[in-house]
């Protein structure tokens, strides 16, 4: 890195040079994607700042930014800010690889690739900048490696107008048949919440994949957002699900009480604003979801071997949400001290409102020839 800055009769005139070879990503997981070099060039004349920046992978150029913006210079004070009336003219181009990013931010449990081929323009004044741009993604591969959900083959069609983000085409597969579809918007409005109306379409796809619990389902859902609230809505039809009972069961966060002494002067009050601003604005995501399941929900391990079928209504919120409905046993039988009892009857009952805690009614009976 280079940096060099002189000021002449209070006119700052100087130069950055950052050159970043080699970068890979931080979270310590295998990835497929080569090693990042990123470098950055910026210069100050004294009335304004240009810069340039270039990002490349085993050689191949991904994406080239640059852009100039004014200065606002008060010499009398010696202080240099970006002039947020005055326009500015910056653009970025990529072509090549998106797994190259994964070098730059971690994702944990997350793999990432395919070739994205967009260019973005920003023009007018800081304070109210407007944005254009287009982008293609072909041969897309994503993976959760926590919940096993794949999508590949996927390809997508965005432009960017002004403030709107429009997802104009959306479609990959889960790599045993099923597919995904999506289109919708996102505005670029943060004092708004980032007004979006997005819908997503599931065929027949996967979207559990563990050692304990695998899924698959045909959906149509959307999620919009406004300046009040956010509403994931729609339907889901499950096609099956296997889940199997085991011995593991899931992590508990402990929460500890922390109580500090003897803090300097002033570290209360920051500690106080800091919690506000972490708290934020009550915004909550409204659920209206129905859920259907003819039959195939499969239920093994620990003696028992049992099918369900049945409809829920989920509602509530993300952060607290609601369960009405009810599953039916189809079949199955239950395995204890040898004996193996047929269930004729079984019901899970979820009542609307308050903490998610089913009505279970099973029956069971074994039949034997003498007592």
């Amino acid at each position: 890195a280079a940096v060099k800055l002189t000021l002449i009769e209070g006119v700052p005139d100087g130069s950055v040079d950052i050159s970043l070879r080699d970068v890979v990503s931080a979270s310590g997981q295998p990835s497929t994607a080569p090693p990042a070099d990123v470098i950055l060039r910026g210069n100050i004349d004294g009335v304004s700042v240009a810069f340039e920046g270039h990002l490349t992978a085993e050689n191949i150029l991904a994406a080239n930014v640059r852009g100039s913006a004014p200065l606002k210079i008060d010499s009398a004070a010696g202080t240099m800010a970006l002039d947020r009336g005055a326009s500015v003219a910056a653009s970025l181009d990529w072509k090549g690889e998106i797994g190259i990013l994964t070098a730059l931010v971690p994702t944990q449990d997350h793999r990432l690739s395919g070739n994205l081929n967009g260019q973005i323009q920003v023009s007018g004044p800081l304070e109210a900048p407007t944005f254009a741009g287009n982008a293609t993604l072909a041969e897309g591969y994503y993976e959760n490696l926590s919940l096993g959900i794949l999508a590949n083959n996927a390809s997508a069609e965005m432009t960017l107008d002004n403030r709107r983000v429009m997802l104009k085409a959306f479609q990959a597969g889960d790599g045993e048949g099923g597919q995904f579809t999506g289109e919708g918007f996102l505005d670029l409005l943060p004092d708004q919440q980032f007004p979006a109306d997005i819908r997503l379409a599931l065929d027949n796809a996967r979207v559990l994949r563990t050692n304990d619990i695998k899924a698959a389902a045909s959906a149509a859902l959307g999620y919009k957002r406004n300046p009040d609230n956010a509403m994931l809505d729609g339907s889901l039809e499950v096609k099956s699900l296997d889940a199997k009972i085991t011995n593991r069961l899931p992590a508990d966060v402990v929460k500890i009480e922390v109580t500090e002494i003897n803090l300097p002067p002033g570290r209360e009050t920051a500690s106080a604003s800091d919690a506000d601003r972490q708290t934020g604005p009550d915004y909550p995501t409204l659920l209206d979801v129905s859920v259907e399941a003819a039959r195939r929900l499969f239920v093994r391990g620990k003696g028992l071997d049992s099918e369900w079928g049945g409809q829920l209504d989920i509602g509530g919120t993300a952060e607290a949400p609601t369960i009405a409905g009810e599953m039916e046993l189809v079949r199955g039988t239950f395995t204890t001290a040898g004996k193996e009892f047929n269930l004729t009857e079984g019901t899970l009952t979820f009542v609307s409102g308050g903490e998610i805690d089913p009505i279970i009614n099973v029956q069971a009976e074994y039949k034997t020839g003498s007592f």
